[in-house]
């Protein structure tokens, strides 16, 4: 476990960027120990209508060229 104290690390990636979603991996670290790592699916929507949409163009690059 990590504790209030400790000094851990984050590692996160884009693992994919298709259509409208788009996923993140995660690992965290203390002194190079993996101590938990998950992922999260995101999604975009339509502002208005809040129908997914494609992910933007700008989006897609930075979170592509980020990993």
């Amino acid at each position: 476990p990590a504790f209030f104290d400790d000094r851990v690390q984050v590692h996160t990636r884009c693992h994919s960027a298709r259509g409208a979603r788009f996923r993140f991996d995660y690992v965290v670290a203390r002194d190079d120990v993996v101590l938990a790592d998950g992922w999260t699916l995101h999604g975009t929507v339509d502002a208005r209508s809040l129908r997914p949409t494609r992910t933007p163009e700008w989006l897609t690059a930075a979170l592509t060229s980020a990993s």
